[in-house]
């Protein structure tokens, strides 16, 4: 069983920076490579749509998975087959578990032309969480080709120790 990195953002609004760059970068590769295909096919229109969806299924690997819950823990159990623990990414904020990867498929042109292929070149996978979790207690192994990822709930004290900020107004009567 090998321990997986999981890096702990407790701050939403820099996870979503982060996330979005990942997909602007993943949406140029798609775009780049539907376009490749539209050229292949000597530039005739009507198939971009299936060009597209082409490309995004060979870019990107979205694996099965599930997720449990109990009173404690939030528990994700993702097909990470073929992958090594040392090119898996996690992330976990307090409302969701990003998992990143590079496949590292690739096709052999001695084995022929390939007709299809269901291997992506990138594990990419958000979970939303059903509850908070508390982002230092989030765990992640890597065993026999499943990834699991253990992530304790916050319990009511945690969620409120948020610090919030009240304004109080002095009123005058006559």
């Amino acid at each position: 069983m090998n321990g997986i990195w999981v890096e702990k953002i407790f701050e939403p609004e820099r996870a979503t920076s982060s996330l979005l760059a990942e997909m602007e970068s993943t949406a140029a590769a798609i775009r780049q490579r539907a376009f490749d295909y539209y050229q292949r096919r000597g530039g005739a229109s009507g198939n971009d749509l299936d060009d597209w969806l082409r490309a995004e299924r060979e870019l990107i690997w979205t694996p099965r998975a599930e997720m449990t819950e109990n009173d404690e823990n939030v528990t994700l159990r993702v097909d990470a087959a073929g992958l090594d623990a040392r090119n898996l990414r996690v992330k976990a904020t307090p409302n969701a578990i990003l998992i990143r990867a590079d496949a590292g498929h690739h096709h052999d042109e001695s084995d022929g032309k390939v007709c299809f292929c269901d291997f992506g070149e990138k594990l990419f996978r958000q979970f939303e969480l059903p509850k908070p979790i508390d982002v230092d207690r989030v765990a992640a192994t890597l065993d026999k080709g499943i990834l699991q990822i253990v992530a304790k709930k916050q319990t009511a004290r945690q969620s409120r120790n948020i610090p919030v900020t009240v304004t109080a107004t002095q009123s005058t009567t006559h």
